[in-house]
């Protein structure tokens, strides 16, 4: 699958019409107040989704810890910023990606978004 083609699909299923990546291949969605932004890579011939998931103290080593453990999943992993800027992501390869995977892929990562962002110390 293409990038646009994945995008373009996931605005017709989610009725989007203004659902169209910008110059850099960046466009983003709404839900239940969180942002999640897909980033195309194409000399990786991949993209990313990410969202922030919210702010933490870094200098608290229990906090610490429950990052370093990674409390996303296997294939979601957290990011962190020295500011203390916690996102979540995961990246899709496009060559091997079906829709419907992806679109299973997205729902989970929005579930999983939530409960991650409820648990941040």
């Amino acid at each position: 699958m293409q990038f646009f083609e994945v995008i373009e699909l996931l605005s017709s299923q989610l009725r989007l019409p203004d659902l169209v990546p910008g110059t850099r291949g960046v466009c983003a969605i709404r839900v239940d107040g969180m942002v999640f932004t897909f980033t195309h890579d194409p000399p990786a011939r991949s993209f990313e989704v990410s969202t922030p998931l919210g702010q933490v103290d870094l200098g608290d080593p229990g906090t610490r810890q429950w990052l370093d453990a990674g409390h996303a999943g296997e294939t979601i992993r957290l990011r962190w910023n020295t500011g203390g800027q916690v996102t979540q992501y995961q990246r899709f390869s496009l060559p091997a990606l079906s829709f419907p995977h992806f679109f299973r892929a997205l729902e989970h990562f929005i579930n999983q978004a939530e409960r991650v962002r409820l648990r941040l110390p």
